[in-house]
């Protein structure tokens, strides 16, 4: 069932107490809410609990406007926030490469590449085969490195984790230098819990400075889109690939399987919320739009400003992919993960639309 709740919370903030009143929809057991400020993110989120150290997993897999978490959502998440805060992400060659800086070049058949062929014309070869030596050995990783940072600094990410005193954790960083917990102790306590993974090289990816938070709660904080990606769609980020063409597989052979075994893997160390948000620009799909390339071009809007919040990703997804009008049938993980990760109930897509307001991203 469904219901539109007015809330009128207390809110304690700098000693004062502030009254907000906000639409809050709830549908499930997610929360629904068009959020402006993060005295209002904090009302849309207050009826879960967080630990003392939260680990935000953002969206950071672009660069391309509209794309990517921004600072000035993450900001409205950090101020709903009193927790210690730890932001959470592996690389991406993608959110790097510009026309500035197309990456370093490499020996591929006796023919001389850079790293932005491989999005291009090297997927197919890389989704066949899973070796990332050659990068990590060398002067690529370095060079990677360099370029997350001017990354993180020209989006003015650097200066809100300061602001925030909130760590930063490069998962591919730790993972590529051996800071691990033992695979077989991961295995162990991942299989008591879901069963074998479908990939066995996903026990060796949990990092030792988040696992020092284990029990804490991490966010799946993503972007919404003109693609079908979500909350549990993000957490493919902290598979340390710097493009994760292998664990998409052939025609995304693999990429199902893949987002299952690591949500499982993190969901058995930690208490996953997934929050997925429409703030700020939004891209929209347009075949003559400005921007993107030919196969997933779009325009730029002003977002929704809707965010959804829930314990259960797999409902979270669920009712992202129906306010934004995707077919529920593109998001075939969802099925396969029910009663595993969630409850699949696509049923309540249609009780979001009869939502009056119905909270569109249009």
């Amino acid at each position: 069932s469904h219901f539109l709740t007015l809330e009128l919370l207390k809110i304690i903030t700098h000693g004062y107490l502030i009254y907000s009143m906000l639409d809050i929809y709830t549908v499930g057991s997610t929360r629904l809410a068009k959020i402006i400020t993060g005295s209002e993110m904090r009302e849309l989120l207050s009826p879960f609990d967080f630990s003392d150290t939260v680990i935000v997993k953002p969206n950071f897999v672009d660069r391309a406007p509209g794309t990517y978490t921004s600072p000035e959502s993450l900001r409205l998440l950090f101020e709903a926030l009193d927790s210690q805060i730890v932001v959470a992400e592996g690389h991406g060659l993608i959110r790097v490469l510009c026309d500035q800086d197309k990456g370093l070049c490499f020996d591929y058949n006796g023919e001389e590449r850079d790293w932005s062929w491989i999005p291009r014309g090297g997927w197919s070869h890389f989704a066949k085969k899973d070796d990332w030596d050659w990068f990590s050995g060398g002067e690529h990783w370095g060079h990677l490195k360099e370029l997350d940072n001017k990354y993180l600094d020209e989006k003015g990410f650097t200066d809100l984790f300061k602001e925030f005193d909130a760590e930063y954790i490069n998962v591919t960083d730790e993972i590529w230098e051996g800071n691990v917990i033992d695979p077989d102790l991961i295995k162990k306590e991942v299989e008591e819990q879901y069963g074998q993974l479908f990939t066995e090289k996903f026990y060796g990816f949990i990092p030792v400075r988040l696992f020092e938070h284990r029990g804490s709660t991490l966010i799946s904080f993503n972007k919404f889109k003109h693609y079908t990606t979500f909350t549990l769609k993000n957490m493919f980020g902290f598979i340390p690939d710097p493009i994760r063409c292998w664990w998409h597989g052939p025609k995304n052979s693999r990429m199902v399987n893949s987002i299952i075994d690591i949500n499982k893997l993190y969901a058995t160390f930690f208490n996953v919320l997934g929050v997925q948000e429409s703030l700020g620009l939004t891209p929209r799909s347009n075949k003559e739009g400005s921007f993107g390339d030919a196969s997933l071009s779009y325009d730029l809007v002003e977002g929704s400003k809707l965010v959804c919040a829930g314990m259960d990703l797999i409902e979270v997804d669920t009712l992202m992919a129906g306010v934004g009008s995707f077919g529920l049938v593109e998001l075939e993980y969802l099925d396969k993960a029910n009663g595993v990760l969630g409850r699949y109930r696509p049923e309540l897509v249609e009780q979001v639309k009869n939502l009056s307001p119905y909270p569109s991203l249009s």
